[in-house]
């Protein structure tokens, strides 16, 4: 719309355009956010693969995590995150073919908020299910999430259980250690990793 008057033309955007271009600019704020995190995870998961780094690893993870835990669910809840998990979590039970593979206990490795910890849980209802994660805010939220289930703080690098202790070993979009995994699962259990 052009306003024409004694002065100079001024042009004027109608309101829905300034609201959608701000709304574009949200969402592009938004992706940034999300950008710069994946980048801080991928940098912190190969520091935390190198023995004498770990503990740096480890630490901005927990620092990280700790800080988003509040808005965890918010973040996850995003169209393109929530319909991709939940998608691969729908798959859980089909993976463990017969009766004779059904978990009596089960592991949910950097477990965040409890999500998949919720759906192990409500696939396997007499299984014991434990979810565990670096963060310690994360644990809190999922603990009120997902009664039921145990929880517990502890880096996935160094799993803070007995060997052959879980017949079910998952982790979705979570950091792990192959060896670990190995280690705690029972001979003829199941890990699965959804990424």
């Amino acid at each position: 719309v052009a306003c024409v008057g004694t002065g100079p033309v001024t042009t004027r955007m109608p309101s829905e355009h300034r609201t959608e271009q701000r709304t574009q600019g949200a969402r592009a704020h938004i992706e940034l956010i999300a950008t710069a995190r994946r980048s801080m995870v991928r940098l912190f998961t190969r520091m935390s693969t190198h023995r004498s780094l770990r503990a740096v690893g480890d630490a901005g993870m927990r620092v990280m995590f700790n800080r988003l835990a509040s808005q965890w669910e918010r973040i996850r809840a995003g169209s393109t995150c929530r319909e991709t998990t939940a998608a691969a979590l729908a798959e859980l039970p089909h993976q463990i073919a017969g009766p004779w593979h059904i978990p009596s206990r089960v592991l949910d490795i950097a477990c965040g908020t409890g999500l998949a910890t919720s759906v192990a849980q409500a696939a396997f209802p007499a299984a014991h299910v434990t979810g565990l994660d670096v963060a310690a805010s994360m644990i809190d939220h999922a603990r009120s999430l997902v009664p039921g289930a145990d929880f517990v703080v502890g880096s996935s690098r160094e799993l803070p259980f007995e060997a052959n202790t879980f017949d079910l070993v998952m982790s979705v979009d979570g950091i792990f250690d192959e060896a670990e995994i190995a280690r705690v699962c029972t001979p003829g259990g199941t890990a699965m990793i959804l990424y």
